[in-house]
């Protein structure tokens, strides 16, 4: 398992900007339709604030902008583990790399989460239909519709995707890496939206 420190996430707040431009709203709405205030939003634009996962997902939800439209997706069946492309769906000391390509219907990551990172503290689901989770190195600890489990290696979570969750890393010195996998909503053959 890699001991780097995580590196910068790829910058979402230009693309989520446009969209909200482009949609003719302004940042005092979005902000307050998300939970959010106009200046944490408007610190989300420039990348200079990491949303929680819960407030990435209300916002793509205000923007009726899917997720993966965020990142460059993987395009080919092999994604060799020196070119995953990052992405960033939120949280705190996560980093994600996409493993495969959107458009075969499904997304999987693999996540690395620092000590004492994770989703944040609100929960969040999505408007899909299954989610699964296995833990390769560390330990997780994911509360799931109010019930709290902790997952170690080679421990499996499979769950609905409307499902309130939020997860953590509880350890102050390991790392954790998880596979996630998980149909977005919509999903076909064709067209595969993000989480």
């Amino acid at each position: 398992m890699s001991t780097e420190p995580l590196t910068a996430t790829p910058p979402i707040g230009s693309r989520l900007r446009r969209a909200r431009t482009a949609r003719g709203l302004t940042l005092q709405g979005v902000a307050q339709d998300a939970g959010l205030t106009k200046g944490h939003l408007s610190q989300i634009e420039r990348d200079i604030a990491s949303p929680s996962i819960a407030a990435l997902v209300r916002i793509c939800s205000i923007l009726e902008l899917d997720i993966g439209a965020l990142f460059a997706p993987a395009t080919t069946s092999l994604v060799r583990a020196d070119e995953r492309p990052a992405i960033a769906l939120g949280g705190v000391g996560v980093r994600e790399f996409q493993l495969a390509p959107a458009a075969r219907g499904l997304r999987v990551t693999l996540t690395i989460v620092e000590p004492g990172g994770g989703s944040g503290d609100e929960p969040y689901g999505y408007d899909g239909e299954a989610e699964f989770l296995f833990v390769l190195a560390g330990s997780l600890e994911i509360v799931v519709d109010g019930e709290l489990m902790v997952l170690e290696p080679g421990d499996a979570l499979t769950f609905g995707a409307r499902d309130p969750r939020t997860w953590r890393n509880p350890s102050s010195t390991e790392l954790v890496q998880a596979l996630w996998i998980w149909t977005p909503p919509n999903a076909t053959p064709s067209s595969a939206p993000a989480r």
